[in-house]
């Protein structure tokens, strides 16, 4: 009997992250196409490069110098040029992941995505950390009366009045 949870594969953990993300995922069916998955939603469409590396990557990465072989696939794809080709690279040491958009004469590492709710936790860590906008907006919400107190059409709303004074005996 086995003990534990079940292993999982980096496919499995990036189609989990692509569908938080708000995407549809399937894997290349392809085995000469140089990507894993296809992701997908009404917006958007990418093909994603995975890698796996032992050692976190501390500070900025230059994505085509560390990975030239993975970017050189994902430029050399022939797909149309609205589709986006992205890198992802997952650490084995800190368990994150850290996405790259690959274009053809640059790449540059996704920060911080709202419509995918994405954030990266190590580009500007220090600056989302003390981020002058995040404060606490109160709201109040308005909630209607019980339906006991709502007069029904034709009569008025006469609050409760003790009209007899406290008298002191």
């Amino acid at each position: 009997m086995a003990r534990g949870r079940k292993a999982t594969t980096i496919r499995d953990e990036a189609g989990l992250l692509a569908e938080q993300m708000g995407y549809r995922w399937i894997a290349n069916p392809h085995a000469d196409l140089a990507f894993d998955l296809i992701m997908f939603r009404p917006a958007a469409i990418a093909v994603v490069k995975l890698k796996k590396i032992r050692n976190a990557i501390l500070g900025n990465l230059n994505a085509a110098r560390k990975f030239p072989d993975e970017v050189g696939a994902l430029r050399a794809l022939p797909l149309p040029p609205h589709v986006l080709r992205e890198l992802w690279i997952r650490t084995q040491d800190d368990r994150c992941w850290r996405r790259f958009y690959i274009f053809s004469d640059m790449t540059g590492e996704i920060g911080h995505n709202t419509a995918e709710n994405y954030r990266n936790r190590h580009v500007d860590e220090h600056y989302f950390d003390n981020a002058p906008y995040r404060i606490e907006i109160p709201i109040k919400r308005t909630r209607p009366a019980p339906a006991a107190l709502v007069p029904s059409s034709g009569e008025r709303a006469v609050p409760d009045q003790n009209t007899k004074k406290a008298s002191k005996k």
